[in-house]
């Protein structure tokens, strides 16, 4: 599966707050941006639970099988 979407951490170095959508300009909280990830607004990317939280992630190839 193709990523035909590209979103970009705004929160620097480490922080997963603030996401934009480079395709549509639209800036979203980790909330927002999950909510449309568990929707399948964003194919290629998934949620993951790391450190007590939740944060989105992608695959490099777009392709969930193939985390590694």
């Amino acid at each position: 599966m193709e990523q035909n979407q590209q979103v970009i951490n705004l929160s620097q170095p480490d922080g997963h707050d603030r996401f934009l959508d480079l395709k549509t300009g639209v800036e979203m909280s980790r909330g927002e941006f999950i909510q449309k990830i568990e929707a399948g607004e964003y194919p290629g990317y998934y949620v993951i639970a790391k450190n007590g939280g939740i944060i989105p992630s992608s695959s490099p190839s777009g392709d969930m099988n193939k985390l590694d």
